[in-house]
């Protein structure tokens, strides 16, 4: 709307405001020089009307809430506001015949009165205030003299209220587009029903193509590795760690294939849930551990938030103290040479007490060797840290560490079920 409200409009809108009368005027704050909030006590609740006079604009009067944010500097009219009007008695609204548009808000307790006017031009709106014959006008430079002016007291609609207490009042008067019709979209088990299956989609298309070229470079790995073998077969014996890393890397690409497989049963599982439970509603996801490559070991999944590391060599327990972040908790058992492990999940977060004992059993059982095995319910004895205060230095031999600040941990030996990386051992 750009052009001021018909005397109509405004006729209905001083109607809509009468049913504020008899609430106290709690406070008084301005968003600008040219808009100021008058917060009204009403009903029990705390409702801001909204008085707008910027030059050029049509005649805004609205409820709001909250209040501005940001509010600007004391302006003389907050000023007079405030110190002639705040706490009075909202005691009557009055309406100027036409062709006038001027509104008149009377305030009043019992030791004084204070007077509102608000007046409406076409290029612009002014503000009389009046009280303890004192009067400030803003703004004075389009002030007019209107001579003698007759006013009609206003009263409440018929029917009661047409609005709702701190709702908007702009969209009501057209000052604001409407949002129109609310379109139902599609809920939110719909939106992850189609996600899943372009998901599954994209696997269906790039099926063959993976499964190609990973076998393909898993046959040139084999080719790199029999050539290893024999150059270590005749005597090179520098050439085994570079064959651990391509088995190892065979390995993974096994793995890879593996969980690609697993990947559409999944997802076709999930559509299913979703079908039978169409009500579904997101839930704030878990966080998640981070995520980081490069570790070759036997990864153990827990859940979203926690895995566990576990190096079975001594180059994969290097690669714990490199690779883990300093707050993971870094642990081995005591006098054995066995594996390490490392309990990683979210940063300023603590494992569980269950946490820490399933770890220690899954490190204990890929410890335990054919020469000394353990009996079920004998005692074990963990050293813990966080991995900040495991340090390997300089020169010393693969899988050795200096541990500081090391807690131990007696834990009854038991045979444990786990899950790596898509296979259950």
């Amino acid at each position: 709307m750009n052009k001021p409200l018909s005397y109509a409009d405004l006729y209905s809108l001083c109607e809509e405001l009468s049913q504020l009368r008899g609430s106290p005027l709690q406070n008084v704050v301005s968003e600008s020089q040219d808009r100021y909030y008058m917060q009204f006590y009403f009903q029990g609740r705390l409702c801001n009307v909204a008085l707008d006079l910027s030059a050029g604009r049509p005649f805004i009067l609205s409820i709001k809430s909250p209040l501005p944010k940001k509010q600007s500097k004391p302006t003389p009219t907050l000023n007079f506001l405030k110190a002639h009007f705040k706490g009075l008695i909202f005691k009557e609204i009055l309406m100027a015949q036409k062709p006038n548009r001027t509104i008149k808000i009377l305030f009043s307790n019992d030791e004084k009165d204070s007077v509102l006017e608000f007046l409406c031009f076409p290029h612009g709106q002014c503000l009389k205030l009046t009280s303890d014959g004192k009067t400030v006008i803003y703004p004075k430079q389009i002030r007019r003299e209107e001579g003698e002016v007759s006013f009609v007291e206003l009263d409440p609609p018929a029917g009661g209220l047409s609005w709702k207490v701190n709702e908007d009042f702009e969209e009501l008067w057209g000052l604001k587009k409407s949002k129109g019709p609310v379109v139902k979209g599609p809920t939110f088990a719909e939106k992850q029903i189609s996600k899943i299956q372009k998901s599954i989609d994209k696997i269906e298309g790039n099926r063959e193509k993976f499964l190609k070229t990973t076998e393909e470079k898993i046959q040139k790995l084999k080719s790199k590795a029999l050539d290893l073998q024999k150059q270590i077969a005749q005597g090179d014996g520098s050439q085994g760690v570079a064959l651990n890393k391509i088995y190892a890397e065979i390995k993974k690409l096994r793995r890879g294939i593996l969980e690609f497989s697993q990947r559409k049963n999944l997802l076709q599982s999930q559509i299913k849930g979703f079908q039978e439970n169409p009500q579904t509603l997101p839930v704030k996801p878990q966080e998640r551990v981070p995520e980081v490559t490069g570790f070759s070991g036997t990864r153990v999944y827990i859940n979203e938030s926690w895995e566990l590391w576990v190096g079975r060599n001594a180059a994969q327990n290097d690669e714990l103290v490199r690779l883990g972040s300093p707050h993971d908790l870094w642990f081995h058992l005591r006098d054995y040479p066995g594996a390490h492990g490392l309990l990683r999940g979210p940063k300023n977060s603590e494992p569980s007490e269950a946490h820490i004992l399933f770890a220690c059993q899954v490190v204990g059982q890929l410890s335990k060797s054919k020469k000394k095995p353990f009996a079920e319910g004998e005692y074990l004895d963990f050293t813990m840290t966080q991995r900040k205060f495991v340090k390997k230095k300089k020169g010393m031999a693969a899988g050795a560490v200096i541990v500081e600040r090391e807690k131990v941990r007696r834990i009854a030996y038991r045979e444990v079920r786990f899950t790596v990386r898509g296979r259950l051992d």
